[in-house]
């Protein structure tokens, strides 16, 4: 995980502004949550939830908060819906709109039964890295969400609260860190046998990144998301900003995994049961210039 210091040649490197630093005090956008169901009434009430949220966290003086009015102006004058698809452009021009560092997501998904679970996320506006995650159970009837009480309104906020707590203390934290966006591990072989390594080798690279300080590792993709579009993301791909990519990250890391079928000396295709096919890794290093790819 650590960053190379190998530099591309002057002329063949994109010119980068620098990158923004994270403030001492930053500003939330808290968007309307929503519904994993398609119910008016449903979605009224999320709202309703996120917007008493907003007001009993108002008084942190941690934080300064975007007015809702804000968000719904800019939300509707950029033709977005009050919620973030999975595309991290779209997060991260949402809070170039907002002049917002933090954005606080939340879903309330149907458990299968009588239930449901909150989804709650802290989002870091200049790199769309989703920083801190919290899954909050409900006993409450999925069809009803206007009846849920005072007492766990107050709860809520306060698990707001400490996302954005820890949030702002991880990306403090790392202020001087190289920001590392790996995109994906991809399988290009004809065979799935390797496919259980694109999330496996992603997994390994956050554990080693989190045991070094210098380096900040973000996955800011969705890993079912499609090949394609992990590549828009890629190239800075986006409605009002093909550039976006310039701050989001330091580096752009990616990788392709390919069986490598043996070949005897007449060039012929030696054959070896599949379980001992070699294997070559991919990994490839970008930030403007000329990629830096190294194989394994």
């Amino acid at each position: 995980a650590q960053a190379p210091n190998t530099q591309p040649p002057p002329d063949k490197t994109v010119p980068r502004p620098a990158r923004p630093d994270y403030p001492d005090r930053p500003t939330v956008a808290v968007l309307d949550f929503g519904i994993d169901r398609d119910s008016w009434r449903g979605e009224q009430a999320a709202a309703g939830v996120a917007e008493l949220i907003r007001q009993l966290i108002a008084d942190d003086p941690a934080f300064r908060y975007v007015e809702r009015n804000e968000i719904a102006r800019v939300l509707e004058e950029h033709q977005l819906g009050f919620f973030l698809t999975s595309n991290p452009t779209d997060r991260l021009e949402l809070g170039r709109w907002l002049n917002a560092h933090l954005i606080v997501t939340g879903k309330f998904r149907h458990d299968g039964e009588n239930g449901q679970d909150l989804e709650l996320t802290v989002v870091d506006a200049a790199t769309a890295e989703r920083v801190t995650r919290r899954s909050i159970p409900f006993t409450q009837p999925a069809v009803d969400l206007s009846k849920i009480s005072t007492e766990t309104i107050s709860s809520l906020a306060e698990d707001v609260r400490e996302l954005l707590h820890e949030a702002h203390d991880k990306l403090t934290a790392s202020r001087n860190a190289r920001i590392v966006s790996l995109l994906f591990f991809r399988n290009i072989s004809r065979s799935d046998r390797l496919n259980h390594l694109e999330a496996g080798l992603a997994d390994q690279l956050a554990d080693m990144a989190e045991a070094d300080s210098s380096v900040r590792l973000i996955r800011m993709q969705d890993p079912t998301l499609a090949m394609d579009e992990q590549e828009l993301m890629l190239i800075g791909l986006s409605a009002d900003n093909a550039n976006i990519w310039q701050t989001a990250a330091d580096y752009y890391m990616w990788g392709l995994l390919e069986e490598k079928p043996p070949v005897g000396e007449d060039g012929q295709p030696v054959q070896v049961s599949p379980g001992d096919l070699p294997v070559e890794l991919t990994l490839v290093l970008w930030h403007g210039g000329e990629p830096i790819e190294i194989k394994e």
